[in-house]
């Protein structure tokens, strides 16, 4: 494909993407991380000598591999805040942290909408490739799909979205997140989107039609065991949506509760560590073609209000395709000790296409023994 046919196929099926309505970040362009921040080296106190005065120079930093960007002001290690934020943030420690992040690199979407005039927010990034799932001898996955539906064994074309934010406002707090990754799976006679949330993938297949918003809510909450459910979709484009703070991709509203699975450490699922919440008819990113009403009307049909309902539309997005920022191999955020607290280092944006991706989210899907209860209305 060229690169102008990936782009139209990227933009013909981008995602409706809907957050929470105190969500501070939004998806934007990762070039905002190195104009915000300090580059060092594990275990130097002092900046590098080499700065990168661009997102293009991140990928010739000699060594890489040993860096770490730093956002100004942000201490992920000790968690103070600099002396003069401290009379106007009453929190402690990850809070007060969290409180800065938000009041210099956030918004207040809820109160003054999304930003028109900032070239930065909202934008993904995608890459166009190919996949094929393969029917394989002695295979589970494929002994139970040649019976049930043999025609998910074929060539797809596979659409890639990262999206990019620059802090983690959940439980686990850190520089940089770029968790929501949205893949689609399309081929001639059907189609899947995968959503990323906490290293899990969930599937789910795209409809012939969609229904009105209740039945396919309704459709989801009576899923029986080793069913698929099926992704919203207007106009080929998928109802997508991010977990406040953490920023995890599902299919659904709803929220999600998670327990801890460590081997050695916790072996039960029924310990509840987290949760994810995500609302519909508050914060909505629109592909350009896809009218403000016609998303207005939908949630009317639903009975869900509009009143509060603030739009942003996808600036232009960016292919991943012989980037030299990639190159960077450091962490997009400070180094810490802190398990899940320090910035992500290896990216996907910056690995390969995982082609067996739709495979494995089938196979674990929303049985994934992490997860004690996936899904659970809307509000």
């Amino acid at each position: 494909m060229t690169q102008e046919e990936k782009f139209k196929l990227a933009q013909k099926h981008a995602p409706i993407l809907w957050l929470h309505e105190k969500e501070a970040f939004l998806p934007e362009d990762c070039k905002v991380l190195v104009e915000i921040s300090d580059l060092y080296r594990r275990g130097q106190k002092e900046r590098t000598e080499h700065q990168p005065g661009s997102l293009e120079d991140l990928g010739r930093i000699p060594q890489s591999e040993d860096c770490y960007l730093n956002i100004r002001d942000l201490d992920m290690q000790g968690f103070l805040v600099p002396e003069a934020y401290q009379n106007r943030i009453p929190e402690l420690g990850p809070e007060a942290v969290s409180h800065l992040a938000r009041e210099k690199y956030g918004y207040d979407f809820a109160s003054s909408g999304i930003p028109a005039d900032n070239p930065s927010v909202p934008k993904y990034y995608f890459r166009v490739s190919e996949a094929t799932i393969d029917a394989e001898r002695d295979d589970p996955f494929t002994r139970y799909f040649r019976d049930v539906d043999p025609g998910i064994f074929g060539k797809y074309q596979l659409i890639e979205y990262f999206l990019y934010f620059v802090f983690n406002d959940a439980w686990n707090k850190h520089e940089s997140d770029w968790d929501s990754l949205i893949e689609l799976y399309i081929k001639e006679d059907r189609k899947y989107m995968v959503n990323h949330f906490h290293h899990c993938k969930w599937a789910s297949q795209w409809p012939s039609s969609s229904p009105d918003l209740r039945t396919w809510l309704k459709e989801w909450n009576s899923l029986k065991k080793n069913e698929i459910g099926k992704a919203y979709v207007i106009n080929d484009h998928p109802y997508a949506f991010v977990a406040l703070g953490a920023h995890g991709g599902y299919p659904t509203p709803g929220f999600t509760l998670h327990g801890l699975n460590l081997p050695g450490i916790i072996t039960r699922d029924d310990f509840l560590a987290n949760s994810d919440e995500r609302p519909i008819g508050h914060l909505c990113l629109l592909p350009e073609e896809i009218d403000e009403d016609l998303i207005r009307t939908n949630l009317r049909f639903a009975n869900i209000a509009v009143n509060k309902l603030r739009f942003g539309q996808w600036q232009e997005p960016e292919l991943v395709e012989n980037q030299p920022w990639l190159e960077y191999k450091g962490q997009w955020g400070e180094n810490t000790k802190y398990l899940g607290w320090g910035g992500p280092q290896n990216p996907p944006i910056s690995r390969p296409p995982n082609r067996n991706s739709l495979k494995e989210a089938i196979q674990s899907g929303y049985k994934s023994g992490s997860i004690l209860n996936n899904w659970h209305g809307v509000r």
